[in-house]
């Protein structure tokens, strides 16, 4: 079972580029505010201002509620960081239509945008049946199940500077 501050870290990972952009919003919604309070010399800067307080509330309450329902998603990836902090894994698994489900693992540096897939299964699986972890900090583990049912399987053995360890699991 994972520990309160791993699953915390998992969703704010996630939802950092929303959280940066509701607070972006936020100041400018704050700002809006103040403006609203603010006594303009003409009628006409008030109402300039206020039309413009009045059309930035839209995309910060949108953004409010898409970032409620990001923490509400159950399907979101886990993060797994390496011990020295220097790579990320990300483990996402689908759930599909009859039985289609995909499971991938990508794997990225610190600060990369880009990152290199080194799991994939498209086939029926569960969520708990890909154990991901470090085993230092240039080696990831990756613990699945044989593909029984025919699909596509595939884990490849380097990616993105780190060592990648594909092992089998016995039933």
């Amino acid at each position: 079972m994972t520990s309160l501050f791993i699953r915390i870290t998992e969703l704010l990972i996630f939802c950092l580029p929303f959280v940066t952009v509701l607070a972006v919003l936020g100041v400018v919604t704050a700002l809006m505010v103040w403006l609203f309070r603010a006594h303009g010399r003409t009628p006409l800067l008030k109402v300039c201002i206020r039309a413009a307080g009045t059309v930035l509330v839209l995309p910060l309450t949108l953004a409010l509620m898409f970032l409620l329902l990001m923490g509400a998603c159950t399907s979101r990836p886990r993060i797994i960081v390496s011990p020295d902090f220097q790579h990320v894994a990300r483990y996402e698994y689908q759930v599909g239509f009859l039985s289609r489900d995909t499971t991938f693992v990508f794997v990225r540096k610190k600060w990369s945008i880009r990152s290199e897939q080194v799991y994939e299964y498209i086939g029926p699986s569960d969520w708990k049946d890909t154990d991901v972890r470090w085993l230092d900090n240039h080696r990831l583990m990756i613990r699945y199940h044989p593909n029984q049912a025919g699909g596509h399987q595939e884990c490849k053995t380097e990616g993105a500077g780190i060592d990648v360890l594909c092992v089998t699991a016995v039933y």
